[in-house]
C-alpha cells in the first residue's frame, strides 16, 4: 500500500466527509487488506516451494524407474534414445526411443472405468490449422460480420444474378463462371430499350418534332386545301412530310412495344408485361390515327379515281382527329421540366416556363388562323358574305392570307372587317376573343407560379442568410471576418439546401436510385466499389446511401498526421493540400475525386498517414466502418465479399504503422480487390488459367520436356558428392522451373514467398543426404545453430530412411510444387472436393502437367511415392503433432493410411519431413530448423519411426514425455501429463515459463481440473474426443491480454465443453463420432480484443454453435462483439481481486493436501522399518 494511499485513509476528527471521499477511504483501506494478504500467500508459497525442491530429485527418480524400468535410469543421459530400450530391427544402426504409453496415462484410464465422474464432459484436444502470417488485427466489426455470412456466399450470389441479369447489367464485364464459359447479354434483350436511355430519350425528341410539324401542316392542309391540286410544290411538301409521318408513326407502335417498363416499381423487358401495360395506356389510340393516316392517304391517292365524293368528304373530316395526338406533347412537357430540375439551376426553370408558355400560345394562335381562314372559304364557296371578300384577300398569295389570319387572331383587340349578315365569323370572333384571354390568364398563371416556387425554394436560404447576419451584427464580427463567413454560408447553402419536403411523396427505392445517381461516381473510384457495382447493384445502392456530405471552408484542417483515423474520405469539390508527418512526403495538391484513409474502414486504432487541409472551400463525402458494414447486410454475398477484401488488405498493410503513400494505397486496393473470389470469377486472367499456363525459361521460350530429365542425370551422375554451395541455387532453378524467381510457377501465381521456402527445403534436403553441415546451418544464427550432435541424430534417420535416387529426383520435385496447392489463383479452378492444398496439387499432377512441368519426367516409382505422400500429408499434420494439437486418433489415421500404402511410402515421407520443416524459415539452407527447433522434431520423427510397430497413444505421448524431459518436468501422474500437453501448446521452452503453467493450473478448482484432465488425456480411439481447430492462438492470445489470462480461459472451456455435450447428443450424425472438431477461430479472435474479464468469462452464455457434418463452429454473436470494448470498473476490479486471492488460497491448500499425501506413505515405511 502506497503511503499516499496510508494517509489519505486517516481520519481527521470533527472533519465532514463526502460520500466520494468515503468511497475512497473505503478503496485505500480494502487495497491495504490485500496487499498484505497477498504478501502471506507470497511467504507461504516460497516456504512450499523451497521444501518441495529438496524431493524434486527423488521424485524424478521415481518417476523415471516406474516408467521406463530400472534399466534405463542407470544412465543419466536425458537423450530420447537413451530413455527407452533399443528396437532389435537390424536398419536401426543406434538407439531408438521406444513408443509406449506412460503408466499413469494407463492408471487414469483404468480408474475412469471404476469412477465415474458425475459432471458431464467431452474429451477436448486442441489442434489449430495452418499457422497463420502476422498480420493487422480486423476491426471486430468484420469479425461479427464474418459470423454471418457463407464464406461461398458472394459466388453463389454472382451466379444467380448472372443468370437474371437484365440488360443495364455487366454491360462492359465480360463475365466467365465455372463451365458456363463467357456470360453475354440475352439476344432477346439486345433489342429492347431503356425508358429512360440515351436512345429512348432521342426518338422521343424526334417525335415531338414530328408532333410539332403535324400541327403546323394539318390545319394549313385543312384550311387551303393542299390535297385537293398536288401539282404545286407546297401540296407536294405537305404530301411528303405526311407519308413520312405516317411511317414514323407506325414505327413508333413498334419501338414503344420493345421499351422496357416500370412494373411495380422495378424495370422490367419481359414481353407480355410490355404489351399488356402499352395496351392499358396508348396501344389502341395509336393503332386508330394510322389507320385514319392511312385513309387519308387512300382518298389522295385515289381522289380521281373516286366518282361517289361521300368517301373523299368523309376523309377529309376524318383527318380531324389527328389533332388528338398532341396530348403526347405533354410528355415532352414533363420531360422539359424534369431536365430543368435535374440541372438545379433556376434560371432554366423560368426560361423553360416562357418557353413553354409562348410555344403553346404560338401553336393555338396558328390553329385558330387557319381555322379563320377555313371559315372565310367555306363562306365564300356558298356565296355568302366574309371577311376574306370584305378584306379584298382573294387574289393573295397564301402566305399572304396566313399573314393577315394569324395577325387578327393574335390581337383581337382591333376590331374584325365582319360583315353583319355573318352569324358564323361574329361568333368566332367573339369565342376567339374569350379564348384568348383565356390562354393568355394561362400562361400569366403558370410563370406567376414558377416564380413562386423559386421563392419557396430560396425562402430557407434567405431566412438562414439573415439570422447569420443578425447574430454576425450583435457579435460586432470585424468586415474581413464578416465577409469570410458569409462566404462559407453561401457556399455551404448552395451545397447543402435544406430539403423540407414530404418525405413520403418520394419512396425509399427512388430515394435511393437519387443517392446512387449523385455518388455512384464518387465510390466507384474504389475498385472493390466498382466490383461492387457490376454484381452487387442493391448493396452499392446501400453503400451511396451511407456517405455523409461534409463541406469545409479554406484553411480548414480535414485530419491530422498521427491522430487515430475513424473514416473513409472522399474529395468531391474544392482544393486540398496533402502532407505526410514531419515532412516525410512532399506537399501534393488534391483536386477532384479522391480517396483517402481507406483502410481506416477495416482496421482498428490505425493513426492518420497525412494532414489533409482545404485551400478553397471544398466538399467531401465520408463513410465510416460502422455504416459500411451496416450496409453490407442487405447482401450476404456482398458482405462475404468485404470481408476478404478486408482481410487481404490487412494482411498486405505494413505491419507496423508508417507512412503510406496515396500510390501504394491505390495498388494495394487494386490488388486486392483482384485476389477476391467474385473478381477471379467475373474476371479470370489469362496468365492464370491453368490449361494456358506455361513455365518459361530466361530466355522466353517454354520450358523443354527435358529439363526435369536434367535432374535425374546429376543425381545419378553423382551430384551430391559434390555439391557446389555456389552454384547449388542455380541448378535447383534450372533442373526445376517452378522455382524460377522471374517465370516460375510460383512467382506466376503470386507467390514468391512460397518459392522462397521450397527452394530452402530442396537445398536443405540435398545438405542432408550430402552430408554437408555447412551448407544446412550457413542461414543459422551463431548463438543457435544446430548441434553436431543433432545434425548426427539427423543422419541416422536419413540412413534410416535409405532413398534410392528415384526417391531423391520425387522428393525434391514433391517439395517445389507442394506450396502451388496453397494459391487462390489455383483453389479457384480446380473442382469443389479438390482445393485442398494437398489434393490441388494431386489434381495438377495429373490433370495439368504444364503447370507442374517437373512432374513430367518422374520415374513411375517416384511419382508413386510422391503421390502416396500428398496422401498421408493430407491425412496427418506433422506440425500439429509438434506442438501436442492433435491427439492419438490421428496418429491411429496416419499408421492406417501407411499401411495401405507400404512402409517405403513411410520412409519415404520422413524424407519430405524433414525437408518440409527445414525449409519452412527459407534462406539458401535451413534457417527454420536451429537447434532449439530441432530437438522436438527429431523426437517427434523418431516416433514416427515405429509407425508400423508401435500403438498410436505410444507414439503420441512417447513424443510428449520427451518434451517433458527437455523440460524437466515430471510426467507420473495425469495431471503432469496434462501440464505437458498445455506446455505444448503454449510453445514453452523453459523451465520458468512452465512453472507459470504450473500456478494457472493450481487456481483452477479439483472439479475443473478433472474435467480437463479427462478431457487432455482422451485420445479419440476409444473415447469421444474433441478437437478445438485455433486453441493454440487463443493460448497466446489469453497469456497476452491481461483481461483473460491461461487460467480464465481453462474455465471458460470447462463452461464450453460443458455447453457441447448436449448439443453433440442431439446430433443423430455425431451419434457413432469418435473425434468432432470444433473451430475456435472466432474465440481467438474475441480473445484478443476483450477489455473485460467480466464479459470472457460470460461469453460461453452468448455463443451459438453450428454443425456441419462432424465439424462445429463457434460464434460469439453480437452478443459479445458488442461488449468486446467495455472497460473494468472499481467493483469489477475488487471482485476479481478476491476472486484471485481465493484462488491462490486454495491452491496452496491443494498443493499442502497433496504434500502431506506423500509424506504419509514414507512415515508408514519408516516405522515398518523401525
Amino acid at each position: 500500500m502506497s503511503q499516499a494511499s496510508r494517509e489519505s485513509s486517516i481520519e481527521i476528527p470533527g472533519a465532514q466527509k463526502s460520500p466520494t471521499d468515503a468511497v475512497a477511504a473505503l478503496k485505500a483501506e480494502f487495497e491495504g487488506f490485500v496487499d498484505k494478504l497477498r504478501e502471506k500467500l507470497d511467504d507461504l508459497e516460497i516456504t512450499m516451494q523451497t521444501q518441495q525442491q529438496t524431493q524434486q530429485a527423488a521424485d524424478d527418480y521415481t518417476s523415471s524407474r516406474n516408467t521406463f524400468g530400472e534399466a534405463d535410469t542407470i544412465s543419466g543421459s536425458r537423450s530420447i534414445s537413451r530413455l527407452f530400450p533399443i528396437y532389435d530391427d537390424p536398419i536401426m544402426s543406434k538407439e531408438v526411443a521406444k513408443a509406449q504409453e506412460p503408466s499413469a496415462l494407463q492408471e487414469h484410464r483404468q480408474n475412469r472405468q471404476v469412477r465415474k465422474d458425475n459432471t458431464k464432459y467431452l474429451p477436448l484436444g486442441p489442434m489449430s490449422s495452418v499457422q497463420r502470417q502476422n498480420e493487422l488485427r480486423l476491426h471486430n466489426r468484420w469479425l461479427q460480420l464474418s459470423m454471418q455470412y457463407d464464406p461461398y456466399a458472394a459466388i453463389s450470389e454472382l451466379r444467380t444474378n448472372i443468370r437474371s441479369a437484365s440488360p443495364t447489367q455487366y454491360v462492359k464485364a465480360r463475365v466467365s463462371v465455372g463451365s458456363l464459359g463467357p456470360e453475354r447479354e440475352p439476344a432477346e434483350t439486345k433489342t429492347r430499350l431503356h425508358p429512360n436511355g440515351a436512345r429512348r430519350i432521342a426518338w422521343d425528341l424526334l417525335s415531338s418534332f414530328v408532333l410539332v410539324m403535324d400541327t403546323v401542316l394539318l390545319p394549313i392542309s385543312l384550311a387551303w386545301d393542299l390535297q385537293k391540286d398536288t401539282t404545286d410544290m407546297p401540296s407536294w411538301v405537305n404530301l411528303g412530310f405526311f407519308t413520312f409521318s405516317l411511317l414514323f408513326w407506325t414505327v413508333d407502335i413498334f419501338i414503344n412495344l420493345n421499351t422496357g417498363v416500370f412494373h411495380k416499381g422495378q424495370l422490367v423487358f419481359s414481353k407480355q408485361l410490355i404489351f399488356m401495360q402499352y395496351m392499358r395506356t396508348g396501344l389502341f389510340l395509336d393503332v386508330a390515327l394510322v389507320g385514319l393516316d392511312c385513309v387519308t392517304i387512300a382518298n389522295v391517292l385515289l381522289d380521281s379515281a373516286i366518282v361517289d365524293l361521300s368517301f373523299s368528304r368523309f376523309a377529309r373530316i376524318v383527318r380531324i382527329f389527328r389533332f388528338i395526338r398532341l396530348i403526347k406533347l405533354a410528355k415532352v412537357e414533363g420531360f422539359i421540366q424534369e431536365y430543368a430540375a435535374s440541372t438545379g439551376r433556376q434560371w432554366i426553370i423560368i426560361c423553360a416556363a416562357i418557353a413553354n408558355s409562348m410555344i403553346a400560345i404560338g401553336l393555338l394562335n396558328h390553329v385558330l388562323a387557319c381555322l379563320w381562314f377555313w371559315l372565310g372559304r367555306t363562306l365564300a364557296s356558298e356565296g355568302q358574305s366574309n371577311w376574306i371578300a370584305i378584306a379584298g384577300a382573294e387574289q393573295l398569295t397564301g402566305f399572304q392570307q396566313y399573314l393577315i389570319c394569324f395577325r387578327r387572331v393574335m390581337w383581337p383587340v382591333v376590331p374584325a372587317p365582319i360583315s353583319p349578315e355573318s352569324h358564323f365569323e361574329r361568333l368566332f370572333d367573339i369565342g376567339n376573343n374569350v379564348l384568348c384571354i383565356l390562354v393568355l390568364g394561362i400562361a400569366i398563371f403558370k410563370i406567376s407560379a414558377t416564380v413562386l416556387e423559386l421563392l419557396a425554394m430560396n425562402e430557407g436560404r434567405l431566412k438562414q442568410r439573415r439570422e447569420i447576419r443578425r447574430y454576425l451584427r450583435s457579435q460586432k464580427a470585424p468586415f474581413e471576418l464578416v465577409s469570410r463567413v458569409m462566404k462559407f454560408v453561401e457556399y455551404k447553402l448552395e451545397k447543402l439546401q435544406p430539403n423540407n419536403y414530404n418525405t413520403s411523396l418520394i419512396s425509399l427505392t427512388l430515394q435511393t436510385e437519387l443517392y446512387v445517381n449523385q455518388r455512384s461516381s464518387f465510390l466507384q473510384a474504389l475498385p472493390i466499389c466498382r466490383l461492387a457495382k457490376e454484381v452487387f447493384p442493391e448493396a452499392f445502392a446501400s453503400l451511396c446511401v451511407a456517405l455523409k456530405r461534409m463541406v469545409c471552408e479554406n484553411r480548414e484542417e480535414i485530419f491530422i498526421a498521427g491522430t487515430i483515423t475513424h473514416r473513409m474520405y472522399v474529395t468531391v469539390a474544392g482544393t486540398y493540400l496533402l502532407q505526410g508527418i514531419e515532412g516525410d512526403c512532399e506537399e501534393s495538391q488534391l483536386t477532384g475525386v479522391n480517396i483517402l484513409e481507406e483502410f481506416s474502414l477495416y482496421m482498428e486504432a490505425v493513426p492518420h498517414n497525412h494532414t489533409l487541409a482545404a485551400r478553397t472551400f471544398g466538399e467531401l463525402f465520408t463513410l465510416e466502418g460502422d455504416d459500411l458494414v451496416r450496409s453490407l447486410h442487405t447482401s450476404p454475398g456482398c458482405a462475404a465479399m468485404f470481408f476478404e477484401y478486408a482481410k487481404e488488405y490487412a494482411s498486405m498493410m505494413p505491419k507496423e504503422p508508417g507512412y503510406l503513400d496515396r500510390a501504394t494505397q491505390a495498388s494495394l486496393a487494386e490488388r486486392c480487390c483482384k485476389m477476391t473470389r467474385v473478381y477471379q470469377e467475373m474476371f479470370p486472367d489469362e496468365k492464370f488459367r491453368l490449361d494456358l499456363l506455361e513455365t518459361e525459361d530466361p530466355s522466353g521460350e517454354p520450358t523443354e520436356p527435358t529439363q526435369p530429365m536434367g535432374l535425374a542425370r546429376l543425381i545419378r551422375s553423382g551430384w551430391l558428392e559434390d555439391l557446389e554451395e555456389s552454384t547449388l541455387p542455380h541448378q535447383l532453378r534450372s533442373c526445376l522451373p517452378e522455382l524460377h524467381p522471374v517465370h516460375g510457377s510460383h512467382i506466376i501465381f503470386e507467390q514468391p514467398q512460397e518459392r522462397d521456402r521450397s527452394e530452402s527445403s530442396c537445398i536443405s534436403i540435398l545438405a542432408l543426404l550430402a552430408d554437408r553441415y555447412e551448407i544446412f546451418t550457413r542461414p543459422q544464427d551463431a548463438n543457435y545453430r544446430l548441434r553436431r550432435q543433432q545434425w548426427e541424430e539427423l543422419q541416422d534417420i536419413v540412413s534410416w530412411a535409405r532413398p534410392s535416387s528415384d526417391d531423391i529426383h520425387a522428393v525434391l520435385v514433391l517439395m517445389a510444387i507442394r506450396p502451388l496447392g496453397k494459391s487462390k489463383f489455383v483453389a479457384s479452378q480446380v473442382p469443389n472436393h479438390e482445393r485442398r492444398p494437398e489434393s490441388a496439387v494431386l489434381y495438377l499432377v495429373e490433370n495439368c502437367q504444364n503447370v507442374v512441368p517437373s512432374v513430367k519426367d518422374l520415374p513411375q516409382q517416384g511419382l508413386e511415392s510422391l503421390r502416396a505422400t500428398l496422401r498421408l500429408h493430407a491425412v496427418f499434420n506433422f506440425a500439429q503433432m509438434l506442438q501436442g494439437e492433435n491427439v492419438p486418433a490421428n496418429v491411429a489415421q496416419l499408421q492406417e493410411q501407411v499401411r495401405r500404402e507400404g512402409e517405403q511410402a513411410l520412409r519415404f515421407y520422413i524424407i519430405f519431413l524433414l525437408g518440409f520443416m527445414s525449409g519452412l524459415g527459407a534462406g539458401h539452407g535451413s534457417r527454420f530448423l536451429n537447434a532449439k527447433r530441432a530437438e522436438n522434431v527429431i523426437a517427434a520423427v523418431r516416433m514416427l519411426q515405429h509407425l508400423l510397430k508401435a500403438t498410436p497413444r505410444g507414439i503420441y505421448w512417447g513424443y510428449l514425455i520427451a518434451r517433458a524431459q527437455a523440460l524437466q518436468a515430471p510426467f507420473s501422474t495425469p495431471e503432469d501429463l496434462v501440464l505437458i500437453r498445455l506446455a505444448c501448446l503454449m510453445r514453452i521452452e523453459d523451465v520458468s515459463a512452465y512453472e507459470q503453467l504450473k500456478t494457472s493450473w493450481s487456481y483452477l478448482g479439483p472439479d475443473e481440473q478433472l474435467t480437463l484432465t479427462n478431457h487432455f488425456l482422451a485420445d479419440g480411439i476409444e473415447d469421444l474426443v474433441c478437437v478445438f481447430e485455433f486453441l493454440p492462438d487463443c493460448v497466446a492470445n489469453a497469456v497476452a491480454n491481461p483481461a483473460v489470462t491461461l487460467s480464465c480461459l481453462l474455465e471458460c472451456l470447462v463452461d464450453l465443453l460443458h455447453v457441447l455435450q448436449p448439443n453433440i447428443d442431439m446430433m443423430p450424425d455425431l451419434k457413432d463420432a469418435k473425434v468432432v472438431l470444433v473451430d475456435l477461430s472466432d474465440m481467438s479472435e474475441f480473445i484478443a480484443c476483450v477489455q473485460n474479464r467480466f464479459v470472457f468469462e460470460t461469453c460461453v452464455s452468448r455463443c451459438k454453435i453450428r454443425f456441419a457434418g462432424r465439424r462445429a463452429q463457434l460464434e460469439m454473436t453480437g452478443g459479445n462483439w458488442g461488449r468486446v470494448n467495455d472497460t473494468e470498473s472499481d467493483i469489477t476490479t475488487i471482485a476479481y481481486s478476491i476472486t484471485d486471492l481465493r484462488k491462490r488460497q486454495q491452491a496452496l491448500a491443494n498443493q499442502v493436501s497433496r504434500s502431506m499425501q506423500k509424506k504419509e506413505p514414507r512415515r508408514r515405511s519408516l516405522t515398518f522399518a523401525i
